[in-house]
């Protein structure tokens, strides 16, 4: 079985970029926790960063990602500069060759939906993006990629990032489950391998219960996986 590191990047005291009180942190907790449920619903073995909203260093998560010898490392962001025209998604790695077919995976995976636009080029090393190097995608052992799923600062992208959260984490889990190529669905709670000709059964619903009583926002599902989480 794989296992999945998923990074909400930001949170706690570190809001990530905000555009027009729309903040980072929110945005990707909320997809992270997403992607997170899709997962393991196909038999995926994930470890969340984060599932509330709480502040973790880079090093942490990098670190424990070791620890846990992931086999690959997901971090999710928005992108943002001063300028309100940039607009697109855009996959950044740290310029190891499996790094880069992760990165290519998840391109092609947000390239099928047509809400938000891409960057051109839409997969890059971080340090093409004059902001390099970036811990995320250095510090990890194992292939790493960070994923800007557009751009907090352009009102079009702000306004998909804000309402369109489930379309996103399904791109995300969609260059997951391709990187690995597997299908989307499972059998018998195993991921299925993408030349698998069986019709995939519709996985059982979870009967874990919730981890705490919270007020969740009407754009975030709380995340009724199994996960294990670093206090």
């Amino acid at each position: 079985m794989v296992k999945v590191f998923i990074d909400p990047g930001h949170g706690g005291k570190d809001p990530g970029a905000v555009g027009d009180k729309l903040k980072e942190k929110d945005v990707t907790l909320a997809v992270g926790i997403i992607v997170a449920n899709e997962l393991a619903q196909r038999g995926v073995d994930l470890i969340l960063s984060r599932d509330e909203d709480r502040y973790r260093t880079l090093t942490d998560r990098c670190l424990e990602a070791n620890e846990e010898e992931c086999d690959i490392l997901v971090s999710i962001h928005c992108n943002a500069v001063e300028s309100s025209i940039a607009k697109g998604y855009e996959i950044i790695h740290g310029g190891r060759e499996e790094s880069i077919r992760l990165a290519e995976s998840m391109a092609d995976a947000f390239s099928v939906q047509s809400l938000i636009s891409a960057r051109r080029p839409s997969v890059k090393s971080d340090m093409d993006t004059g902001r390099g190097p970036f811990t995320m995608v250095r510090k990890p052992v194992m292939p790493c990629i960070i994923v800007e799923m557009g751009f907090i600062s352009n009102p079009t992208d702000r306004d998909i990032l804000a309402k369109n959260q489930g379309m996103l984490a399904e791109c995300i889990v969609n260059g997951i489950m391709n990187y690995f190529g597997l299908n989307s669905g499972t059998v018998d709670g195993e991921p299925v391998p993408a030349d698998n000709p069986v019709i995939l059964a519709e996985a059982e619903p979870s009967h874990e219960p919730a981890q705490r009583e919270e007020q969740v926002p009407s754009n975030r599902r709380p995340c009724k996986c199994k996960l294990r989480l670093r206090r």
